[in-house]
This record gives C-alpha cells, structure tokens and sequence, in this order.
C-alpha cells in the first residue's frame, strides 16, 4: 500500500525549497557522516548489520541478498558488481524490475559464481517511522564544514571514497515519481548530531543499503535511490535539513522474495510441517534447494485401503487359480505312445484364523 507523507513533512518540503533528485551522472560516493572528521566507519560496525553484502556497481552501490541476487536501484544498470575486492559478472537476461502496480527505481540481478556469503533478512513492517537505522553506501570522504542558503550549516564533499556506515532515523513514507517511475519510499532527514553517526546519501549511493533492526536481527528495509537537496545549496554539498530516500522493500517483498528465493530460503514453511527452509527443514539439503519436500504418495484413507486389500487378495486368489490350471499331470495318449498333458481344476487353499 502506497504510504503519504504527512501534512507538516509536505509543508517542510516547499518551505525550505527542497530539491528532489536522483544522483546520476557523477562518480559514486558514500553516505557522509557528521561524527568526528567523517573518514571513519570503514568496516563493519561491531553489531553488524551486514557490512560485507554492501558492494560496488560501477559508479553506483548493490546489495547481495544471496542465492546470487544482488538488488539496487534500477537507474543504476545491471553489469559486474565488485563485493570484497571481487568482481562477480552479472548474468545476462536475470534483470527483474519490481512495481506496486507501477514499475518502481528498484530492480534485481543474478551474479555468477556467488559469493560465499548468508542470506540477508528482508524488512516485512511497513510501518518504520521514528525507527533508527543504519545505511551503508559507496565513497566520499567529509570535506570541509561550510555554511550556505543563509545560515544552514553542513559539509563540502572530498575526493576520496569508500564504502562507508552510517546512522540515522526514519522521518517518514513518500511515493516518489521521478525519472517516469513511481517508487513507494521512506526517508530519513540529516540533522546535526542527530544520532551516533549522522549520515546523509549523496552521489552514487544509488543502490546502497539501509538496515533496520527487528528484536536481535538486522533486516535490509530499504534501498537508497534519492536525496532531497536546497534549491540555494552548492553542488557536491550535504546541509543539515538534507533527506535521504530509500526505496521501501516492505511494499515490494512478496515480489522480491519470490523472484530471488527458491523454497529452502523464502522464509515459508512450504510443506506445512512446522520447519523452515534450511537447515531448519530436514527435507533441505541446501538454501538453493526448489521444494522444502519431496511430492509425497497420495493418502488412501481407510476406505481407500479396505478396497487396495480386497482387490490385492482378489489378485492373488485369481492368479493361483491360473497356475493350478497350468499345472501338467503326466498320462498317455489311446493306443499308448508318448504321454500326453492334461490338466485338472486347481484347489485354492485358505488359511483360517485359530478360533
């Protein structure tokens, strides 16, 4: 279901002259963050929302799922994603673009070989308002604080780049319709010291991950394609009051998981017997394993098996009366000579229970 901004985000939105765009044609870079001298969170956080799936897609970002799936924004393209300094070729004619009854910025691909990395959890609550995350993204280093559109403040982008973490909060649900497709969203608003790492998307994050924890497990929940910027605001700037939109994967899962999981890793019990996918599921020898159980014999039911017995003895019954009837006694022919064959009728003997 598609989500609405509220009033007040919409009223925000038009006061403060935010520009809706998608990063393009630029080098890729990383989500930049506002805590210490924002060259940091370059490896993965020690409670890891999946650090490692997060690799690069040309000048943009992807996300691994497993089963060899890797999900990104669809203006990024298909082509070889780099994940841990490997590059895995995409295979030719797998791309699947997703919709919510209009094709949305969101699509998949298959890699091959796949990395040797577990499958990632798919966020299924459509409702994450307020919810801290982490978003995960390829390249730029922080520049230099700066100050612009009067007062705001915010930072410079530098040259370098990585693949970087930071956090943040979700703000609130947008449909976004931009370059003529129409994607369900979420976005997250970059607010000085707004939490332990404050990050905002910039260029070339298209593709990249945002994590939202459900209890103990991290869940991948959205996939960053946009970011709203000031109309007054330099080019190549993150300012406070920035927002960064990810692609809602809650809208979208059902999709997703049925495109990218076979049985032995959709998260369904398929068989109905209370265990799921692999290794849970015994009848699984793999997670890239089609049916969580073999197609069992169909059930006969008492009726069903009183007239299997009835007519496996009638069977039995008309074949020893067959071979009694065959069965050769030796004679001879009038006048002597060679024996002859002729038969008798056979007895059928049955064996009573003891009374």
């Amino acid at each position: 279901m598609p989500h609405s901004q509220s009033s007040t985000s919409l009223r925000l939105l038009r006061s403060l002259g935010l520009l809706l765009s998608v990063w393009l044609a630029v080098p890729a870079h990383a989500v930049l963050i506002d805590s210490g001298d924002g060259s940091g969170n370059t490896t993965a956080p020690a409670d890891d929302p999946g650090f490692a799936h997060v690799g690069k897609r040309s000048l943009f970002t992807a996300v691994y799922l497993g089963n060899g799936w890797v999900l990104t924004a669809n203006h990024t393209g298909v082509g070889p994603v780099e994940i841990d300094g490997t590059v895995y070729p995409e295979v030719v004619g797998s791309k699947v673009q997703f919709d919510d009854g209009a094709l949305a910025d969101l699509m998949a691909f298959r890699i091959d070989p796949a990395p040797a990395l577990p499958i990632l959890p798919i966020n299924s609550n459509p409702f994450l308002t307020g919810e801290s995350v982490v978003m995960i993204g390829h390249g730029n280093d922080r520049g230099a604080p700066i100050t612009e559109c009067g007062s705001i403040g915010g930072y410079a982008w530098s040259g370098s780049k990585t693949i970087r973490w930071g956090t943040n909060n979700v703000t609130d649900y947008a449909t976004v319709v931009l370059l003529g497709l129409t994607t369900e969203s979420f976005y997250a608003t970059f607010n000085q010291a707004g939490s332990s790492h404050e990050a905002q998307n910039v260029n070339g994050d298209s593709g990249g991950a945002l994590f939202v924890k459900n209890g103990g497990t991290w869940e991948l929940a959205g996939t960053l394609f946009a970011a709203a910027t000031f109309g007054c605001q330099s080019p190549s700037t993150s300012l406070y009051g920035n927002t960064s939109y990810a692609v809602d994967l809650a809208t979208y899962r059902d999709q997703i998981i049925a495109t990218v999981r076979p049985e032995c890793s959709d998260e369904v019990d398929n068989d109905g017997d209370g265990l799921i996918d692999f290794p849970a599921d015994p009848d699984c020898v793999s997670l890239e394993g089609d049916r969580e159980k073999n197609p069992a014999a169909p059930s006969l039911g008492p009726t069903g098996l009183t007239a299997l017995a009835a007519a496996l003895l009638a069977g039995a019954a008309r074949a020893r009366r067959g071979l009694a009837q065959r069965r050769p006694l030796p004679g001879r022919a009038p006048g002597g000579g060679d024996p002859t064959m002729r038969t008798t009728p056979g007895r059928v003997r049955t064996r009573r229970e003891p009374r």
